[in-house]
C-alpha cells in the first residue's frame, strides 16, 4: 500500500501503525481544505445576497421610489399638483381628479374634462381597491403613479416616483462583517392553535398577521427565542436586540427563515437580517417586534443602521405635503432617533411618541394615527 506522495510507504500490513500519524495529517488537511472552501462559499452567497438587496432597493418599484403617503378621508379627497388639492401631487395637472373612500371601498375618478390611464387604460373612473392585492389598480400621471394601500384600517393613497430625492441620495448599505457563528439551528413549536399576532406598526396602526410559532435556538450558548410570522410560506421574524438604536436600526430589524423541515428544525442565520424600509423612507409603514422578540444579546452581524452615517439628509425632503396633515410619517421617524431608548415595542411606545410630537403642525398628532406595513 502507499500513501501520498514521499510521506509514507508501507510494504506490510504489519508497518500499518507506523503512518497512523500521517493518515491523520492528511486527513486534517483535507477537512480544513474543506472547511475552508465551504466558508469561502457560505461568505460568497451572503455577500451576493447583500448585493441583490441594494439593487432591489434602489430599483425603478423599489422602496426608495415611495415618495408620498397620502392618508385618505372618508368621502372625497381630491389630488392634483394644485396647493387646494388634499392630495398635494409634485407635477401633473392642477385639479387631476376625486379619490372617494367609501366604506373601505376606494374610487378615482377624473376632473371634468379630463381622463386617468389606470394600468395602461383611459378610463373616466377606475376602482383602486382591494388595496392588499397584488393587481391593485395603479393611477400613471406623467412619472408618477398612485395605488391605495392598507395600513391596518386606515386606507391612503401612496405615490412613486422614479425621481426621489431619497433615490437620488442614497449612499448605499452598510453591513456588519460576515460570521458564520450567527448562523445557527432553531426548532419550531406551532401554536397548539392557530392564532393571530396584533402588531403596532410604525404609524401606529394595528396589523393581524398569522402566527407560525415559536422558534427556539441556542446562540453562542445563551438559550432564545422568537416568534415566527407566517409569510408566504416562510418564517418572518421582527427583531430588536442590544445593537438596536446604536449600531443598528432603533426601532426593529426583519429576518426570513425556511419553513422547518418534518421534525420542526430550519435555520435562522442572522447575517441576512435586514432593516425594514422605515429605516430609509419615512413615507413607508413598516410592523414593530411583539415584546417577546426584544432579544437579550446584541446580534453583531447582518445590516447596519442606514441614517446614522447620514444626519445630515432630510427625511422630509420628500414628504408630501397635504392639506388634511396627515402626511406626517416623518416627523415620527425623527422622533425616534432624536429618542432611542423610546424605541420598544407596545403601546407605551406610541403614547410616548404621541407626547413627543404632540402640537408639531396645525393638526395635533393622535395616538391611533402616530405609527403602518412596507
Amino acid at each position: 500500500m502507499r500513501l501520498g506522495s514521499g510521506i509514507c510507504h508501507v510494504e506490510h500490513m504489519s508497518s500499518v501503525r507506523n503512518c497512523l500519524p500521517a493518515i491523520a495529517l492528511l486527513a486534517l488537511l483535507v477537512q480544513i481544505s474543506c472547511t475552508s472552501e465551504r466558508d469561502e462559499d457560505y461568505q460568497a452567497r451572503v455577500e451576493a445576497w447583500r448585493v441583490d438587496r441594494q439593487v432591489g432597493l434602489v430599483a425603478d418599484d423599489g422602496w426608495l421610489t415611495l415618495s408620498g403617503l397620502f392618508f385618505l378621508e372618508e368621502g372625497k379627497n381630491s389630488f392634483g399638483s394644485s396647493a387646494e388639492n388634499d392630495i398635494v401631487l409634485p407635477s401633473g395637472p392642477g385639479r387631476a381628479g376625486i379619490v372617494t373612500l367609501r366604506n373601505g371601498v376606494v374610487e378615482a375618478t377624473a376632473a371634468a374634462g379630463r381622463s386617468l390611464l389606470v394600468d395602461s387604460r383611459e378610463v373616466s373612473a377606475a376602482k383602486l381597491g382591494p388595496c392588499d392585492a397584488a393587481d391593485r389598480a395603479t393611477i400613471a400621471i406623467g412619472r408618477l403613479s398612485l395605488f391605495c394601500h392598507a395600513s391596518g384600517e386606515r386606507i391612503a393613497i401612496r405615490m412613486r416616483d422614479p425621481e426621489s430625492a431619497i433615490r437620488r441620495d442614497f449612499t448605499g448599505l452598510r453591513w456588519y462583517p460576515v460570521d458564520g457563528t450567527f448562523r445557527v439551528r432553531g426548532r419550531l413549536v406551532p401554536d397548539e392553535e392557530p392564532r393571530s399576532l396584533a402588531l403596532s406598526n410604525s404609524l401606529g396602526d394595528i396589523l393581524t398577521l398569522p402566527s407560525a410559532g415559536v422558534v427556539y435556538l441556542k446562540l453562542h450558548g445563551v438559550d432564545l427565542s422568537l416568534t415566527a410570522i407566517d409569510y408566504n410560506d416562510r418564517l418572518w421574524f421582527v427583531f430588536r436586540d442590544l445593537t438596536s438604536g446604536t449600531e443598528t436600526y432603533p426601532a426593529a430589524r426583519f429576518l426570513y427563515a425556511d419553513r422547518p423541515d418534518r421534525n420542526g428544525w430550519t435555520t435562522v442565520d442572522f447575517n441576512l437580517a435586514y432593516n425594514p424600509p422605515c429605516a430609509y423612507n419615512p413615507n413607508t409603514t413598516c410592523p414593530l417586534p411583539p415584546p417577546e422578540n426584544n432579544l437579550p444579546v446584541a446580534i453583531t452581524v447582518g445590516e447596519l443602521d442606514y441614517l446614522a452615517q447620514k444626519q445630515g439628509h432630510g427625511r422630509g425632503t420628500d414628504e408630501p405635503r397635504s392639506t388634511n396633515g396627515l402626511a406626517r410619517t416623518g416627523a415620527t421617524h425623527q422622533a425616534i432617533r432624536a429618542r432611542p431608548a423610546l424605541v420598544e415595542s407596545g403601546i407605551g411606545l406610541i403614547a410616548r411618541v404621541a407626547n413627543t410630537l404632540r402640537g408639531q403642525g396645525d393638526t395635533p398628532v393622535k395616538i391611533d394615527r402616530l405609527w403602518a406595513f412596507p
